[in-house]
């Protein structure tokens, strides 16, 4: 890997611990640096509103129909 000498980033400790075979030493590193990318990620999803990709749709009818794929007409929601 290309990196400073002696720098030690949560990368660079995740990826030492997990080639030694030690995933129970690489898990602290593991989830700090998910939740280190994931809370950029819900912010910016937040202020920018994404929204699902995969809206649901009701259909008026029995109970028990299924989710149908949406046509011109229904209404879809979020």
């Amino acid at each position: 890997m290309l990196r400073p000498t002696a720098v030690d980033t949560l990368a660079t400790r995740l990826w030492t611990h997990t080639s030694e075979l030690a995933y129970g030493a690489a898990a602290p590193y593991a989830v700090a640096l998910i939740l280190v990318a994931a809370l950029p990620a819900v912010l910016l999803g937040n202020v920018m509103g994404w929204k699902s990709t995969n809206p649901s749709v009701e259909v008026s009818g029995d109970v028990n129909d299924e989710k149908q794929p949406a046509t011109a007409g229904t209404k879809v929601t979020p």
